[in-house]
């Protein structure tokens, strides 16, 4: 071949990839779940970022060992047990345990299965495949003794009944996070999952992994991740994972087993779900199946200069969290710029926060990703909700919601109007200019429901109004049933302006069977008064001879010798 003709075939196979590349670049920006936010492009900007389902995808399992001075992380380390002589000395350790398969080996913190189920209401059969790839140097071992679980990579499902855009494969991340010091039993303060349809292809990849590097961490608090390939959403040395939209009309779901009961109350990115949790053997049996929702991903760039006051007092104060560019987090705002994208954390002032943000954005969406997930809240429970949750020891509730944003804790009761209400966020409308339609679930233990109302075992209705400042809105509950111990209801359909969603459950008074009630009166016996013989005492007079006697008596005689005159 001519060098000329190289040249040219060269430059049609350059073109060739180069539009392959163009093309599949457009597509994947098409695709919400692979949607990605641009870098800022000057010092002196802000941003927001609300996008839950990629906090789960940040890592792989670790268990890290961070000692230093008491100011300073000098020096951290990968444990692989909690015996590993490396980790003895500690000012603390951060755990993040993906669960792994329950087996002869792993009887407690586990999985048992996951499951899939069509809109027919049939069972699909699942393939487990195994974990994605051994992460060696953060994979660990558990131990039962100190409450530590096995920790290990994500597992992979096949679902032939159920493909997505880019296959069968499903990832399912079951994970505990919490921390100790190598010395009592660990804690954990969160424990949630994912399921992800996924894509995943093979080669040299940077994993999701936590960052050991000490320069990194500012304080014993954080807990930081190596950069991933920006080809991935989650990533192993050699294996690229990819996210996928869910098919329609298919429910998922997963069960585990804890030695520990789960407690309290969980908030869901899901619809529909159904719940159950019972101890077997000693163990806590739980599962929950349901169907995948879409939640609006809330993202944009501002100049610093132009925010309204009360963000620019909000971050003007340090510390400050999130992604910064041009400089440190918290140098000069106005020769940096930072992305707000602590995605884990909901209060009411991230509440108050995201309603100051919308208006900056168009009050619409940039994505509307599908998602299955559940969580912990993290928060304590107020009032009568902490009350009558502490009288029962399993799972108190379940909220789910398309929400951007929700206030932290579980429900809280409101005494004047006998509701649960709970604030949620998001914007008015879709990536696409769609009113956003609201989406809420609510699953609630019996026990702790009768017991914040004073019910009786008597069936329960519901009712479900939003709140709004504007205005307040009615929605018919489209489903109420009680079953297994748990009730459950939903709502959809309305519109999102910050809204307080009211929960109210009623009860028809129960009307007691009117008893008769008898009295038999015993006859009181009279007393019979006894006839009284009055006695007559008679005197006669006896003589004998000169000698006279009176003798006295009821029927006096006289003396012998004597005669009675």
């Amino acid at each position: 071949m001519s060098l000329k003709k190289l040249a040219i075939a060269l430059l049609t196979a350059s073109l060739l990839i180069s539009l392959q590349t163009t093309a599949t670049a457009d597509v994947a920006q098409t695709i919400d779940e692979q949607w990605e936010g641009a870098d800022s492009t000057k010092p002196g900007q802000y941003g927001i970022l609300v996008q839950q389902s990629a906090e789960l995808l940040r890592f792989s399992s670790f268990l890290i060992s961070l000692d230093g001075s008491q100011d300073k992380v000098e020096r951290i380390t990968s444990c692989k047990s909690y015996t590993d002589p490396l980790c003895e000395k500690t000012v603390t350790q951060k755990i993040s345990a993906n669960l792994q398969p329950c087996s002869e080996k792993i009887t407690s913190e586990c999985v048992s299965n996951m499951f899939a189920r069509n809109a027919a209401g049939k069972d699909l059969k699942v393939i487990y495949d195994g974990p994605i790839e051994s992460l060696d140097n953060y994979d660990f071992a558990g131990d039962s003794t100190k409450g530590l679980p096995t920790g290990g990579s994500p597992l992979i499902f096949s679902v032939p009944e159920a493909p997505h855009a880019g296959g069968d494969k499903y990832m399912l991340k079951v994970e505990m996070q919490g921390n100790g010091n190598g010395v009592h039993k660990y804690e954990f303060n969160r424990t949630r999952a994912g399921i992800f349809p996924v894509t995943i292809t093979s080669g040299n990849f940077y994993p999701s992994r936590v960052s050991i590097n000490a320069p990194r961490y500012t304080s014993y608090g954080e807990t930081n991740g190596d950069g991933i390939d920006p080809g991935c959403q989650f990533a192993t040395t050699t294996k690229c994972l990819k996210i996928q939209a869910f098919p329609e009309g298919f429910a998922f779901g997963f069960s585990a087993k804890f030695k520990n009961s789960l407690t309290g109350w969980w908030h869901g990115r899901f619809k529909t779900p159904e719940i159950t949790s019972e101890i077997k053997d000693g163990l806590m049996n739980f599962s929950v199946i349901a169907n995948p929702i879409k939640v609006p991903t809330v993202f944009g760039w501002v100049d610093t200069a132009s925010l309204p006051e009360d963000l620019k007092l909000r971050y003007s104060k340090t510390p400050r969290y999130g992604a910064s560019y041009f400089g440190p987090v918290n140098g000069d705002l106005a020769k940096i710029s930072v992305l707000n994208d602590t995605n884990s954390v909901f209060t009411d002032d991230t509440l108050a926060e995201l309603k100051s943000w919308l208006p900056l954005l168009g009050d619409r969406a940039v994505a509307m990703p599908s998602a299955w997930a559940i969580s912990t809240i993290d928060g304590d429970a107020k009032g009568d909700v902490e009350r009558c949750t502490k009288l029962e020891s399993g799972i108190a509730g379940l909220v789910t919601t398309n929400a951007s944003m929700y206030s932290s804790g579980p429900p809280v009761f409101n005494t004047d109007s006998q509701s649960l209400e709970y604030k949620v966020a998001a914007p008015h409308l879709t990536s696409t200019g769609e009113d956003l339609l609201g989406s809420y679930d609510l699953v609630m233990n019996s026990q702790v429901a009768r017991c914040m109302y004073g019910f009786s075992k008597a069936p329960l209705k519901a009712s479900i109004s939003v709140v709004s400042t504007s205005e307040k809105t009615t929605v018919e509950t489209s489903v109420l049933n009680e079953s297994n111990g748990f009730i459950r209801l939903s709502a959809n359909g309305f519109h999102y302006s910050q809204p307080t969603i009211q929960v109210k459950l009623t009860q028809e008074k129960v009307i007691e069977p009117v008893v008769t009630t008898t009295t038999v009166t015993e006859p009181v016996k009279q007393a019979v008064a006894k006839k009284v013989v009055k006695k007559v005492v008679k005197t006669i007079t006896c003589t004998k001879g000169k000698l006279t006697r009176k003798v006295t008596g009821t029927a006096p005689k006289c003396p012998a010798g004597y005669r009675s005159k």
